[in-house]
């Protein structure tokens, strides 16, 4: 696989809004990551697809060439480039309040980000004031020829200088590479204000290396042959880690976004890479190997849930719940029956209690633009004509990046082999849910160990009576092993599943579907009804023998377990019967490992933390001397805002002070001139740092004025 880095350099200013902002403050964001600008993928893949359009309508590449790039709807598998985030790179040291010419580079921008992150000395919100600038717009009245009532807007910009990198992966022929070459060479803008002198940029593409790796392999526990001590046709269990290097989107049969990763996704991921390694092709499904682990069940790829540190987080069971008038507390709904309210979130039972979290989700707002290139916004329900593509924005729910999600696989020791080879030849990376060629899925796979089927370090446990809940969905089976439709006999499923009668049992259930989406045929699966997970059921076992919960554990109920359907959890009665307390999680991430500036960025984050305590001190000194002047003496605010703007012009360049100066000499009027000038002679010697916060602070102050004076001049009214 060819890899490539897009290199995007910031000619002018750049906002790839994200639809979010601060009331009063900044009317559109541009998109963040702990305060760091970066170009979301989609935003760089609709770039480039307007660029190559552009160019195959001009016949300088080939119309086929753009579904050889960037795919097309409907395709069976995915096809193209894959386009991550474009993220920093270098920034011009002016930015960090230095006189000099040149940039500070980041070598690696992951290791930066959580050294930043990792730093008690800079925070999200000094980093975006460093990085980003804000910039008014309004809309001119065309009969008055004066702004518009309510029409001013406030943008947040990533400054011109910045330099930013995405990598782009895939296999491409000689001409898609010369053709992709060119889609980079022709993207001149993105983002806001095209029109209005934003968004500015020259593109190129570097290729990579094909050993040089962004991160480091996970540690695996894998290693070739690692599995040669089990017997080839030995039943074991593959304990795994999937950390989310991208936002994953991933939603149900019922078109919610789920909270875990399911089976089917992970089973899909590796089913591709599997017929990629054996060039298998359209006829995949002759092949007998691949038959049986995905089409017949052979492998049982298990749901993967949120892990936090060493608690591994599961569905709660529908039988447990919190009192509606305190909900610190949870118990058994079969031993109390207050007023109650469902547990929401995953669990881990430790003792009397009950650890909750939910899995952080992110919302990302796109648009698609209309099949007329000319119209530059989605028009939805605007549209007079919409018999034609008119565009449209849509939102995606997604769950975010640095999470880790933990699970099994079941399977023949010769087919988990197979399966590991696949990840260890694809660097153990895989892309999951929606979205996969830009933004979105991007995962890391990694085996935490390998263990026989049923063996498991829980001890032989005595009792009777048990808690059983499913984890994930249950498709019932019929005595021909068929979808079963009836739910008055779970009981007699559930019997024949562990292997003993039950004298008592009870149930808590909730239903949904299960189906899926044929890629192929394009159209959804067979649709089967289910238990949902968290059903649960409370069995008396007429047995006195010990029963090891590990070896019930390992069994899957039901139909449709090679997609992770049918899982279980069971707890002894004795440990659910009487409540306890509810704790909710507030365990961050893995501590990321600490990390010098040096060998992260060239300076960069050391510059931070100096530029921030040059930054402090400076906020100080301008207070101190802009105390000195009377509020009276002080120009008007319009004025400063103009001094303000031609200081942010010179970007710290050497002689900004005398420019200003030079600019202030020119006011016609003497009075106003006077106090212009008295205002920044205070400034002279002092840094660009300095100067900037003076003016800054002595435009508030001068508009605190304004609006007294204005207060005053108003007409008192009788009531």
């Amino acid at each position: 696989m060819k890899r490539w880095d897009l290199k995007i350099v910031l000619k002018s200013d750049l906002c790839t809004a994200t639809g979010e902002n601060v009331p009063g403050i900044t009317n559109v964001k541009t998109a963040l990551e702990y305060g760091i600008p970066y170009v979301p993928a989609k935003r760089i893949k609709g770039c480039l697809v307007e660029a190559g359009r552009e160019m195959a309508d001009n016949g300088i590449i080939e119309e086929g060439m753009m579904r050889q790039l960037f795919g097309a709807p409907g395709l069976e598998r995915e096809k193209g480039v894959y386009i991550q985030d474009a993220h920093l790179h270098s920034a011009p040291k002016y930015l960090f309040g230095l006189n000099e010419e040149g940039s500070f580079t980041i070598k690696d921008y992951e290791q930066f980000r959580k050294a930043a992150e990792n730093c008690p000395e800079i925070e999200d919100s000094f980093l975006e004031e460093v990085f980003t600038r804000r910039r008014a717009r309004t809309a001119i009245d065309a009969e008055l020829g004066s702004a518009q009532a309510h029409s001013l807007r406030t943008v947040q910009t990533v400054p011109a200088g910045i330099v930013l990198k995405a990598r782009l992966e895939g296999e491409l022929s000689d001409e898609g590479e010369r053709a992709l070459e060119l889609c980079a060479k022709g993207l001149r803008h993105m983002g806001l204000g095209i029109t209005r002198g934003f968004g500015e940029v020259r593109c190129s593409l570097e290729m990579v290396s094909s050993g040089k790796r962004d991160c480091a392999v996970p540690v695996n526990q894998y290693k070739r042959g690692l599995l040669e001590e089990f017997s080839p046709e030995e039943e074991v269990e593959l304990a795994y880690e999937i950390r989310l290097d991208s936002p994953v989107i991933v939603e149900g049969d019922t078109g919610a976004h789920m909270d875990c990763l399911p089976g089917a996704a992970v089973l899909g991921a590796l089913a591709g890479m599997y017929i990629r390694k054996y060039s298998l092709g359209a006829n995949a499904h002759e092949d007998v190997n691949f038959r049986r682990i995905f089409l017949r069940d052979g492998v049982q790829f298990g749901y993967g849930f949120l892990k936090k540190g060493d608690k591994q987080y599961i569905p709660c069971p529908k039988a447990l719940a919190v009192k509606k008038d305190d909900q610190s507390e949870w118990f058994n709904i079969w031993c109390e029956n207050p007023r109650r309210k469902d547990i929401s979130g995953q669990i881990f039972l430790e003792d009397n209690e009950l650890h909750v979290a939910v899995p952080q989700k992110e919302i990302h707002f796109h648009h698609a633009r209309p099949a007329d290139r000319g119209i530059a916004h989605a028009l939805n329900d605007r549209a007079e004509d919409t018999t034609h593509q008119t565009g449209q924005f849509f939102e995606y729910i997604a769950l975010s990046k640095g999470q880790v999600f933990a699970g099994t696989w079941k399977g023949r020791a010769k087919d988990i082999e197979k399966l590991a080879e696949c990840l260890a030849d694809n660097a153990w990376r895989l892309r999951l849910g929606r979205s996969k060629t830009a933004e979105y899925g991007e995962c890391t796979f990694c085996i935490k160990g390998v263990k026989r089927s049923g063996q498991g370090k829980s001890p032989a446990v005595t009792g009777k009576e048990w808690l059983v809940w499913l984890v994930s969905p249950m498709v019932l089976e019929d005595e021909n092993g068929g979808p079963f439709f009836e739910w008055s006999s779970i009981k007699e499923q559930a019997e024949k599943i562990m292997g003993y009668p039950a004298k008592e049992f009870k149930s808590a259930c909730s239903y949904t579907v299960v189906n899926g989406y044929n890629s192929k045929w394009r159209m959804p699966s067979i649709s089967y009804p289910a238990l949902a997970a968290g059903s649960a059921f409370y069995i008396t076992l007429d047995t006195d023998e010990d029963i090891r919960i590990s070896e019930l554990e390992g069994k899957r109920w039901g139909l449709m377990t090679g997609k992770g359907c049918g899982q279980i959890k069971l707890e002894p009665w004795s440990r659910v019967d009487k409540g306890g307390n509810i704790c909710n999680s507030d365990e961050g991430h893995p501590p990321a490992p600490e990390t010098s500036g040096n060998e992260s960025d060239d300076g960069m984050l050391a510059q931070l933390c100096s530029y921030y305590e040059e930054k402090t001190k400076c906020e100080n000194l301008s207070l101190d001397k802009l105390d000195t002047i009377k509020r009276e003496e002080l120009p008007p605010s319009s004025s400063i805002e103009l001094l303000l703007q031609i200081l942010r012009s010179q970007n710290g360049e050497p002689g900004f002070y005398e420019e200003i100066k030079l600019q202030a000499e020119k006011i016609a009027k003497e009075s106003k001139k006077k106090r212009v000038l008295e205002l920044i002679a205070p400034c002279q010697g002092e840094s660009y740092e300095f100067m900037k916060h003076y003016l800054e602070n002595a435009k508030w102050k001068a508009r605190s004025r304004d609006k007294d004076e204005n207060r005053e001049r108003k007409p008192d009214y009788e009531p």
